[in-house]
């Protein structure tokens, strides 16, 4: 099937669409409220108003209700494309009047895309089926509950200033599990559906801690990893914990006790800068490496010399 958009009517019921539209307006105010009276800091879970697209405009990436239509969904994408896929993604906006969809195509996560329309205002969403860039496109008019599929990294796409004062969206994204991208973007990097984007940082910790065995080769000691409480009943000074952080999100998600083992401060720093640059260098060999993915969160190794109180 030479599959390039597909306009689906009725996706989901009148009924269920209203619901997400309702249960989205409630989760933007309530969001809105708490950080405003500071109850809650900023977080992925509950969305925001820092889209890149659009200024002030609510947004989020894998509210649980929309990951689980992600999931609902795909028996009938699959059905409708004839192919088969892995979902990758969501993200839902509220949109608000004078917002405007500039020209571009989506990143590899988006090869097969949905965009649903939950409620508010309508407002048309212009697509260009022969893959061209700067063509006039044709207007696609979605009610409550209808669909359009379409191949995002193909297609150009783009909204025209909005006139009305509000228009829900939920956007809802797969990988062809045949194509280019089916070994990389299975649920957009994360280790399961309903996470935030910055769980992809801690995945990439995750899979780093457990490959870090193989680039140990500057002492002759077993190169595990040990508990700070092993450790402790071993007699060491100074331990080395190596951290993969993103200067992105500003967060590192997780540490690694190197097992290195060091009787000065000095020697511990010392040591730390070499082993923290290879490491870096050595990340390139991850089962997983992806280099635009660690250019855009900005992936750095940090390291720590942590005292510990012996025994002795």
């Amino acid at each position: 099937m030479n599959f390039k958009y597909k306009i689906i009517k009725k996706a989901i019921s009148y009924e269920l669409a209203n619901f997400c539209f309702n249960y989205l307006k409630l989760k933007r105010d309530a969001v809105f409220y708490m950080y405003q009276a500071k109850i809650v800091n900023e977080n992925p879970f509950l969305g925001g108003w820092n889209d890149s697209q659009f200024n002030n405009t609510y947004s989020s990436y894998s509210d649980f209700v929309m990951e689980t239509l992600l999931l609902k969904l795909l028996p009938t994408l699959e059905k409708e494309t004839g192919l088969k896929l892995v979902p990758t993604y969501s993200y839902t906006r509220i949109y608000k009047k004078g917002d405007e969809l500039k020209r571009h195509k989506d990143r590899p996560s988006c090869e097969i895309s949905i965009t649903l329309n939950l409620g508010g205002d309508s407002w048309d969403i212009y697509l260009e089926p022969s893959g061209k860039t700067n063509q006039k496109g044709i207007a696609v008019s979605l009610t409550p509950g209808d669909m359009l599929i379409y191949k995002g990294c193909e297609l150009e796409h783009w909204r025209e200033p909005f006139k009305g004062d509000s228009c829900c969206q939920v956007f809802l994204h797969y990988n062809n599990l045949n194509g280019e991208f089916k070994d990389k973007n299975k649920y957009d990097g994360r280790p399961m559906l309903g996470l935030p984007p910055n769980v992809k940082i801690k995945h990439i910790a995750w899979i780093f801690k457990n490959w870090y065995k193989n680039i140990c080769e500057w002492v002759q000691t077993p190169h595990t990893t040990h508990s700070l409480a092993q450790l402790w009943l071993n007699v060491m000074k100074f331990i080395l914990i190596l951290y993969v952080c993103s200067l992105t999100a500003g967060q590192c998600p997780t540490n690694t006790v190197s097992g290195y083992q060091f009787y000065s401060h000095y020697d511990c720093i010392d040591a730390g800068y070499a082993i923290a640059q290879k490491t870096y260098r050595n990340l390139k060999e991850l089962e997983d490496w992806d280099k635009p993915d660690f250019e855009k969160e900005k992936i750095v190794i940090k390291f720590e010399c942590k005292e510990i109180k012996t025994n002795a």
